[in-house]
């Protein structure tokens, strides 16, 4: 049923737009007419969006400026924080940087004014869905040492609607890129799509216990691009000196890890035999008979 205009006669703008096209039907004329003026202004269904995570749940959104150009960001921006706290006051906090410090740095900077017990970091181009929030917890609550990361798929920008991707693990080859992998023959035996997946590495984007997330050393800072933290606080291993590494080595011995050697040992299946580089043109590792030739 289309909305009215206020005249009551047939409001077309609503029956015009792609955004009600299957979805909205059940909303009143004035949530439809707010709806629709969100969307034509940010480009997605920002009236859903901001619906999707339960209140309780929610303590807090801090955004970090990475010392940006776009205008967006700037008097727009806080004119909107400053909006939405006055409904709720301390809702969104915002950090600035006064210079460019790249990715690892600015989640640091999010985690420093953080004070929920769990922390979400989220790239900000991330969209959620309904009831993506409270497995995440339970499995945190379970174990407050887990890190996860959520099942990533894609999500149409109108209806929220999800075109699921395959489900895998994340992990990472002989270069350390990040790799998608087939999960374990165990988690298909237990023919349950929603139980989580162990991984050896984890995309930058997860949800970790804030205090946790402290004691294992947060993410390595002197990392200047963007890439290599997921590798990195999965494994916490280094066999190269780059530049002063102490507090991490610090951090690596007080967190009792494993040597990266232990790590190709403990997936040898036999003694004969030894993780090694496939071909050249493909970086995935291979069973090989040890030959002592490389390290």
């Amino acid at each position: 049923t289309p909305g009215r205009g206020d005249e009551g006669q047939p409001d077309s703008s609503f029956s015009d737009s792609s955004l009600f096209a299957h979805w909205g039907q059940e909303l009143s004329p004035e949530s439809r007419r707010t709806a629709l003026k969100l969307f034509q202004y940010y480009g997605y269904n920002s009236y859903l969006s901001d619906r999707l995570t339960p209140s309780h749940l929610l303590k807090e959104i801090i955004l970090v400026d990475d010392n940006s150009n776009n205008e967006e960001l700037k008097e727009k921006l806080q004119d909107f924080v400053l909006e939405t706290n006055r409904r709720r006051p301390g809702f969104i906090k915002t950090v600035r940087h006064s210079k460019q410090e790249g990715l690892i740095r600015s989640r640091v900077s999010g985690w420093k004014v953080a004070s929920a017990p769990v922390v979400a970091l989220f790239d900000a181009h991330v969209e959620f869905n309904i009831g993506w929030a409270e497995p995440v917890l339970q499995r945190i609550k379970e174990d407050r040492t887990r890190i996860i990361s959520p099942s990533f798929d894609n999500i149409k920008y109108d209806t929220f609607e999800i075109e699921e991707y395959p489900l895998s693990a994340q992990g990472f080859d002989w270069e350390l890129w990040c790799r998608y992998l087939n999960p374990p023959k165990s988690w298909w035996h237990n023919a349950n799509n929603s139980a989580p997946i162990r991984s050896p590495a984890l995309i930058g984007c997860f949800v970790v216990d804030r205090l946790y997330f402290e004691e294992i050393g947060l993410l390595d800072e002197g990392m200047e691009v963007y890439g290599g933290e997921n590798v990195e606080l999965g494994v916490r291993d280094s066999g190269i000196d780059i530049g002063d590494i102490s507090e991490r080595k610090a951090l690596r011995k007080r967190l009792q890890c494993k040597t990266f050697r232990w790590y190709l040992l403990k997936n040898s299946v036999k003694n004969d035999l030894c993780l090694d580089q496939g071909p050249d043109n493909d970086n995935v590792p291979i069973l090989y008979l040890c030959h002592g030739m490389t390290p």
